[in-house]
């Protein structure tokens, strides 16, 4: 799922990523751009992804009927004013998902700025990947390829 991505190649490429691990339903909340050429081009062979997008008004509306949502945060300082609690690793998700039975959404943040506060409150879990501390943000779609990488690698 994508909050507010501004980039159509950015929507192309997180398609991609996801046919790669054998997902396919995506999710855009409130998209400040449309898919066109340039956004499909970078999909690849991942244009039946693409071909059935679910768009939502709000985040709230994404995430109902889902059993369990994870936000995707880069930052790791614990303070009351950044995260509402402490995020696992892709990994530790991973091992966590395999328990677990139901619809699960992974929330991904503005390429810019990512996930607001109140929109990680609304995840039941937040969820970072352990970068050096120095640079801790990654592009969205590289972000989004490591976390489908480990939930494909734990699914077995």
């Amino acid at each position: 799922m994508l909050v507010e991505p501004s980039f159509e190649e950015s929507i192309g490429f997180v398609a991609r990523a996801m046919k790669n691990f054998g997902l396919s339903n995506l999710h855009l909340v409130n998209p400040k751009t449309v898919l066109g050429p340039s956004g499909r081009m970078r999909g690849g062979h991942a244009q039946d992804v693409l071909d059935s997008i679910v768009e939502h008004s709000s985040l709230q509306d994404a995430l109902e009927g889902l059993h369990l949502s994870i936000g995707t945060t880069a930052d790791r300082s614990y303070t009351a004013s950044n995260l509402v609690r402490k995020p696992m690793t892709p990994r530790a998700l991973g091992h966590v998902l395999r328990k677990q039975s139901g619809s699960v959404g992974i929330v991904f943040g503005r390429e810019g700025t990512g996930l607001t506060n109140v929109e990680l409150g609304h995840c039941d879990a937040t969820l970072t990947i352990p970068a050096v501390s120095e640079y801790q943000t990654l592009n969205l779609s590289h972000a989004a390829a490591i976390v489908f990488y480990e939930l494909h690698v734990a699914a077995g």
